[in-house]
């Protein structure tokens, strides 16, 4: 081959692969734009619809939407270092879907691909699939944490009433605060309904500002009368990860935020086998001040959803 033909070629791969990762980092259809970030864990950075951030990504490691495997007793704390904040390789992008592959995590015997997808302003998809890359079985559930801005509302359809006191692995318990759960729990409409911003807010499991909940299989987020819904598989509760909520929320203490948590089914997952789970996110401008209206909306949304997907 030709020097100048060789010349040519890299500057060819100069130019081209730039560009993908350029285009790797945001996905955009009308008013919604998806910004994730390769270099710190392929998280989901921000999602905006129509002008409004949906997501806190103020702090490097606490910021954005990621994922975790469950439950955290398999890690401690931080989380898995080439899962949650590494760099992911870009495996295949396009103006409307992106996969990412994070590095191979042998302390957990997983490697993990996200895949990005909007099909429409209304609609990303995000699907993770967990691969076993030991020569053993490997037990965990999939958690995706996304951390929403302080001052909206959280609604979730209770499917039953999740606030038993929680075994945990270090055979402690969380206890449930009976008096705090029945100011955020509407039993009428069974579903949980708060304000972030309350200043007195405080969630009933005694010290941790955490919620579990076995929910209807959906989770939404109110702010500036944009609504945001999570939509995940309904799983039964005892299929649920150990120590874990279908559901959970987490209102940090220290930053400006709350952690919007689902968990899927516990998985056993046998060498070079993979396990993916799909997430979907729904994004609607809304005109409810009435909470039954609201509520009816969200719950005719998801059922003409899962009707058609």
């Amino acid at each position: 081959m030709k020097k100048k033909q060789i010349n040519n070629i890299v500057l060819l791969l100069l130019i081209v692969f730039p560009m993908l990762k350029v285009e790797a980092q945001k996905l955009q259809s009308e008013s919604t734009e998806v910004t994730f970030d390769i270099e710190r864990g392929g998280r989901i950075a921000q999602v905006t619809f129509n002008g409004t951030l949906l997501l806190f990504d103020g702090h490097k490691e606490l910021g954005g939407s990621v994922w975790w495997p469950a439950p955290q007793t398999l890690w401690g704390w931080p989380p898995p270092k080439e899962i949650d904040l590494a760099p992911y390789k870009v495996i295949s992008s396009s103006p409307s879907k992106t996969t990412l592959e994070s590095q191979e995590c042998a302390s957990m015997g997983l490697q993990l691909k996200k895949e990005y997808r909007l099909l429409n302003k209304h609609h990303l998809s995000v699907t993770y699939a967990a691969k076993n890359i030991s020569k053993a079985v490997v037990d965990f559930g999939h958690w995706e944490v996304s951390r929403v801005p302080k001052g909206g509302e959280i609604m979730v359809k209770v499917d039953q009433r999740f606030d038993d006191n929680i075994p945990l692995a270090n055979e402690k318990y969380l206890y449930i605060d009976h008096q705090k759960f029945d100011k955020i729990y509407d039993p009428k409409n069974e579903i949980i309904h708060f304000n972030i911003g309350d200043e007195d807010l405080e969630l009933p499991y005694k010290g941790k500002n955490k919620l579990f909940i076995d929910s209807k299989g959906w989770v939404a987020y109110l702010v500036d009368n944009v609504l945001f819904i999570k939509v995940i598989k309904n799983e039964p509760l005892a299929s649920i990860t150990p120590s874990q909520g279908e559901i959970e929320i987490y209102v940090s203490p220290i930053l400006p935020m709350v952690e919007v948590e689902q968990h899927s089914a516990y998985q056993h997952l046998s060498p070079q086998e993979t396990s993916s789970w799909t997430v979907d996110w729904l994004m609607y401008e809304v005109n409810l001040n009435d909470k039954e209206l609201l509520l009816e909306f969200i719950e005719q949304t998801v059922e003409n959803f899962k009707a058609t997907n």
